[in-house]
């Protein structure tokens, strides 16, 4: 079943109606369906461009960028409701210098205590 089938059908089964001075008119304009349609297809679209946008961020996973005075990291979006509690933030505070030359890395933990960085463009 399609979007607007799923609208038509919804409308017939919950018999909506509109109230006005003159008395109760059945819900079942065809602009009112196309129009409401468009807003759900748009929706959907715009969820699965957040998706994808979240899986790329996650894929890419913990963005160390290294400057002769210290570093940013940037965390997956899985990370971020508790950045606080970071491995990858406390393996670098604990740094005493940078672990690399200045540039920007992809973190990845190896093993139990240790990290990888891949340079990234």
């Amino acid at each position: 079943m399609d979007i607007e089938q799923a609208i038509r059908e919804s409308l017939k089964a919950n018999d909506l109606a509109l109230w006005s001075a003159s008395g109760a008119h059945v819900f079942n304009s065809e602009t009112a369906i196309a129009d409401l349609t468009h807003s759900v297809k748009t929706r959907i679209g715009q969820l699965v461009a957040d998706g994808e946008r979240w899986q790329a961020a996650e894929a890419e996973g913990h963005i160390v960028t290294f400057s002769e005075t210290g570093y940013g990291l940037m965390h997956p979006p899985s990370c971020r409701p508790d950045l606080i509690g970071c491995r990858f933030n406390a393996h670098l505070a604990d740094l005493d210098e940078p672990a690399r030359e200045p540039g920007r890395y992809q973190m990845r933990e190896v093993g139990l205590a240790g990290f990888d960085y891949k340079p990234q463009p």
